[in-house]
């Protein structure tokens, strides 16, 4: 509903009440995924899309074409660009790309992708002030490109001169973040199209008479004639809430919550979690606390039932050691509480305990452990794997346990290398070595809850 709000916001006229199709308002029920697209009677439309740390917008004219909708983005978009300032040499072990953008700033976001004489790809990560390749012993770069796999644009190819460490670029953004519709063509079927989007098909619902009438009172009550506000996950419940799997979600924190699609609930909190399993009651203490420590639910049938809940264990980021006591404590208390380690009875298979997810070598695909495991044999190993900087830990499974037919798990990530890799756009306070987050699910086993819908869900 937020993103309808703000849809709504950025240009005069609302949503358009529903009326003969195509014209109305499409949302899409993607999980992790929140997007909008609005066509207007008078030939105009407005899109937006939102997944992780990528925000897009585009908005245009649209026209029919037999069964279709095409669009195209107005005014014409001005692609982002790279210029090659040049080549040299510095103090460093392997070639360091360097990119400014107008205010001499290092744009955090960006991906710097390399070949090398083997033909092997490689790339690099952002330390700092420059992104950067580790050494590699008996291979050379011979030439790389800059840009963004997540907004789906690169440079041309740069030959790396044999004797040169250092690449020197600057960024012009332009309209980074508009999406450039060039008769992008979105397939009507019923009451529903499909568009693609970065190179994906993506299914849009178009809104009920009833849901339509709904967002006008919304937007009516917002004031949609003002800028939208910056998006921000609603504040929870401070005082104590009380949640269980297999129940119904209580309706003083269903409001407190925004919805992201199909049953999907996310809040910021922070608030007083406790989870109750049988008799037995465990209490988190404080969770939660702003757009980058959530706290999220699923729920599904029968009748509103809570099937999972993801939340991080913390208000604020934690040192690694206070992030692994916490984890420790965590285990130890759901152990009490009947859950145990033992194989998942379907769905995906678990990581082993204490496997980490670490930057990109050179030549490896990026935030990768499934095809070259990297373990810790026990807590005190996984500590020092985690604290070694040239690992470079981004995120670490810690265990998985179940009772029944449900399960716990605990992953640390690690925010500054996140920031860095994937463009997690947050407010890093790293005083004292804070720069860790604990994140818990608890949720029914995926075998019972991860299905393919029917066509008409």
């Amino acid at each position: 509903m937020r993103c309808l709000i703000a849809l709504a916001a950025l240009a005069p006229g609302g949503g358009a009440a529903a009326q003969s199709v195509p014209e109305g308002i499409y949302i899409t029920e993607v999980r992790e995924t929140a997007s909008a697209l609005e066509l207007n009677p008078d030939g105009h439309f407005r899109w937006m899309f939102t997944t992780g740390a990528l925000d897009m917008m585009a908005e245009g004219r649209w026209r029919r074409d037999g069964g279709d909708v095409l669009l195209d983005t107005e005014p014409p978009v001005a692609p982002p660009r790279f210029e090659l300032l040049g080549a040299g040499r510095e103090a460093a072990p392997a070639l360091v790309v360097r990119i400014a953008d107008a205010h001499g700033a290092t744009p955090p976001y960006l991906d710097v992708e390399a070949t090398y004489d083997s033909g092997a790809p490689g790339y690099a990560h952002l330390d700092e002030d420059a992104y950067r390749f580790a050494p590699a012993r008996g291979r050379r770069i011979v030439a790389i490109r800059v840009g963004s796999a997540g907004f789906g644009f690169w440079s041309e190819r740069h030959e790396v001169p044999a004797e040169a460490n250092l690449m020197r670029f600057r960024f012009f953004p332009g309209d980074l973040g508009r999406a450039d519709f060039r008769s992008a063509r979105a397939t009507i079927d019923g009451n529903a199209l499909t568009l693609d989007v970065l190179g994906h098909p993506l299914r849009y619902r178009r809104l009920t008479g009833e849901e339509n009438a709904e967002l006008q009172t919304a937007i009516a009550e917002t004031g949609a004639a003002a800028p939208p506000a910056p998006p921000a996950l609603p504040v929870g419940p401070v005082g104590p809430v009380e949640v269980a799997i297999g129940t119904a979600l209580d309706p003083a924190l269903a409001r407190s919550f925004e919805v992201l699609g199909a049953g999907f609930q996310a809040g910021s909190g922070p608030m007083e979690l406790r989870y109750r399993f049988g008799e037995r009651v465990i209490d988190f203490g404080r969770v939660g606390g702003s757009g980058w420590l959530p706290i999220a639910i699923h729920t599904g049938p029968p009748a509103g039932e809570m099937v999972t809940l993801a939340f991080s264990y913390q208000d604020r980021l934690l040192t690694l050691e206070e992030a692994l006591e916490r984890a420790q404590g965590l285990e130890s208390w759901l152990s009490a509480g009947g859950f145990e380690a033992r194989p998942a009875t379907g769905g995906w298979p678990d990581p082993a305990p204490f496997e980490a997810m670490v930057h990109a070598r050179d030549g490896d695909p990026a935030f990768r452990a499934a095809d070259i495991p990297i373990r810790a044999a026990d807590w005190a190993a996984a500590g020092r794997m985690a604290a070694d900087p040239a690992i470079g830990v981004l995120a670490m499974h810690l265990f998985t346990l179940r009772a029944g037919d449900i399960h716990a798990t605990a992953l640390l990530h690690n925010m500054p290398g996140l920031s860095a890799r994937d463009s997690v756009q947050v407010p890093l306070d790293q005083s004292g070595g804070r720069a860790w987050v604990l994140n818990v699910t608890i949720t029914r086993d995926p075998a019972l809850i991860e299905r393919e819908p029917p066509p008409d869900e």
